[in-house]
């Protein structure tokens, strides 16, 4: 696969070595990626260069629908319709839903359109392509994987290392040995591989040099902060901490109530920003600008429950598990340890889940924790990924009290 055609990437920069690898032949690339860094924007724009300045096949899959549909409009607004005013965007998975732009199953589209479905339907009826791009590809098993590239002549693979990987739903013990085994993330078997070229995004646009520095333990690649000036007034920096009482239960009114509290402070508070033309603005954090993220389900009925108390209407301010809010980000962000009260599985400790936590937010966090985190992450069983995720606490906790 060849091409004269301009690069839509800055010379130099791994989007563009990332590009080259794949014109140049290599069957696997992989982008590894910090929060915030762009995925959905290189995603997109690798995919138009390869439609418009190569003859290739595209599609693009996706470990969700919803996952599927947002990048389906990204890639649609890059490329526009064809000169007959037809699509060049189709979403084969039937669930998905068809964003503006896009075509839908079975719909007219232009010649070769860019297809886009999720790895569950590439797995059923693998696509006979030139490049499959596997969105958020840390969230894809290598089995899966396996399955779901199985027609396709190169495979460009962006994601997140530090988020949240796939759950496997079955014992994995007889692979427990392998240095290679199915369960394991697609990325991080393919990494080991000579043929697949491996780059790493390095700036995070969304959080500010506090946060990165704070969750550097959790990334084998270095990265920094390219964010514009973010702050709100009243709050020093990026992060502060919240410490509360040892308690036994992880769902003490009294805890949770300390929760909300650092939420429903952030509302009427004066945010500032400085776009990237060096224009200031101000407004007020409102309800949509906070979320608070929990580990525990029962944590975040109980969080709601309080809010609603408060007169606050149900979801307008956003309560949810890391699992549910990857993805996410708003401006103001209450975090809750996992290991409050204890932990109660090695599910919640990981440090996939602590990533997100810490890095949903825009501008500001709170880290709610009380003292007994080290003792548990002592007791953990995975010993790296539990001194990874101290690394981040001793981090996070070295910053002022709220």
């Amino acid at each position: 696969m060849t091409s004269s055609s301009t690069l839509p990437f800055p010379a130099g920069s791994p989007q563009e070595g990332a590009v080259l690898a794949l014109l140049r032949g290599h069957p696997g690339v992989l982008v590894d990626s910090p929060p915030g860094a762009g995925k959905s924007t290189m995603v997109a724009q690798a995919v138009r260069f390869l439609h418009e300045a190569t003859p290739a096949t595209v599609a693009v899959a996706t470990f969700t629908n919803e996952q599927g549909s947002s990048i389906a409009a990204r890639i649609a607004a890059e490329l526009g319709p064809d000169a007959y005013g037809r699509p060049q965007v189709q979403i084969v998975s039937r669930n998905m839903t068809v964003p503006d732009g896009v075509a839908g199953p079975g719909a007219a589209t232009s010649e070769n359109p860019v297809t886009v479905r999720t790895v569950a339907s590439c797995k059923i009826n693998p696509p006979e392509v030139d490049v499959l791009v596997l969105d958020e590809a840390y969230q894809i098993t290598f089995a899966d994987f396996s399955k779901a590239a199985d027609q396709a002549e190169q495979v460009l693979l962006v994601g997140d290392p530090g988020q949240i990987g796939p759950v496997v739903p079955f014992n994995v013990g007889a692979w427990s040995h392998m240095p290679q085994a199915p369960q394991m993330r697609a990325p991080e078997v393919l990494a080991e591989r000579e043929e697949v070229a491996r780059f790493s995004l390095a700036h995070t646009y969304r959080l500010g040099p506090d946060t990165a520095r704070a969750i550097a333990p959790l990334y084998p690649f270095t990265f920094d902060s390219a964010r514009p000036a973010r702050s709100i007034d009243g709050l020093d920096g990026e992060i502060a901490r919240v410490v509360v009482p040892d308690r036994i239960d992880p769902y003490d009114l009294a805890t949770m109530r300390t929760v909300a509290d650092a939420a429903t402070a952030y509302l009427g508070r004066t945010l500032r920003e400085t776009a990237p033309d060096g224009t200031q603005s101000t407004r007020a954090l409102v309800e949509e600008d906070v979320a608070i993220v929990v580990s525990r389900n029962a944590q975040a009925s109980a969080l709601e429950a309080l809010l609603i108390e408060r007169g606050h209407a149900p979801g307008a301010i956003t309560v949810g598990t890391a699992d549910r809010l990857q993805g996410g980000q708003w401006h103001a962000v209450v975090a809750v340890d996992p290991t409050l009260s204890g932990a109660e599985s090695e599910h919640a400790l990981s440090s996939g889940r602590l990533c997100v936590m810490t890095s949903r937010h825009m501008t500001h966090l709170t880290w709610v924790y009380d003292e007994g985190w080290e003792d548990v992450l002592e007791q953990a069983a995975d010993s790296g990924d539990a001194g990874r995720s101290a690394a981040v606490r001793t981090a996070l906790v070295a910053y002022p009290h709220l």
